[in-house]
């Protein structure tokens, strides 16, 4: 829904070309600010299936090396000082003169949104679409930069406004990237006692969770 609906990224082949990219157009650039979380992950393995090149992920530095080999360019580690500096960098690094540049939040949280705004700031007016896509809505008190486009995407949308593009995500494409290994699933962890564990589980999402799924097993 990220990348196809709301981003407008063509819908790849399931069978692999040559080339490796269905994309006729400029590749677009994609940062994924906070690539870490299954989401992010997700959205990373996605994008690489459809050709995109250039993947700029900021993680907690224990992800890095499994973003790498998911399909990420540079990975970012979020919290350092000058986290904003080294995206900007890999970003202009990457980008071609032109090239849309696209960033998905999986986070939407307030520090991750800030944390887009302020490299969009600096590179986004450097030629080229710039759309940003949410899981949340945008945290009330923060600017939207001139010329940004700002869409929020939620689970319930997919099947509710795009059911062919469910249809063709969940019953075609995954089973055959899943099988051949061009989407790896996220790490799950099963929660003890059930649907007892379900308040456990939530104590935990509070805390913080990453890299993982927590599953309850019926």
């Amino acid at each position: 829904m990220i990348l196809y609906h709301v981003l407008g990224l063509p819908q790849p082949s399931l069978i692999p070309t040559a080339g490796g990219s269905t994309l006729t157009r400029k590749k677009p650039t994609l940062l994924v600010w906070g690539g870490g979380s299954a989401v992010g992950s997700f959205v990373i393995q996605l994008a690489k299936v459809s050709g995109v090149v250039d993947i700029i992920a900021t993680a907690s530095e224990k992800h890095h090396e499994r973003l790498g080999r998911l399909g990420a360019t540079v990975v970012v580690d979020y919290a350092s000082l000058t986290a904003v500096e080294e995206v900007v960098a890999a970003l202009r690094e990457g980008r071609e003169d032109g090239t849309p540049l696209y960033a998905v939040d999986p986070i939407s949280a307030k520090s991750s949104a800030e944390g887009v705004v302020e490299v969009l700031r600096r590179v986004g007016g450097e030629g080229g679409a710039v759309k940003v896509a949410k899981t949340l809505p945008w945290p009330a008190g923060l600017e939207v930069l001139e010329g940004l486009e700002v869409r929020g995407v939620e689970a319930q949308d997919l099947w509710g406004k795009r059911e062919d593009l469910a249809k063709w995500l969940y019953g075609e494409a995954l089973p055959v990237w899943l099988a051949d290994g061009r989407i790896v699933p996220a790490n799950a962890r099963v929660l003890e006692r059930g649907l007892e564990g379900i308040q456990d589980g939530l104590e935990k999402l509070k805390r913080g969770v990453s890299g993982e799924k927590l599953v309850v097993e019926l």
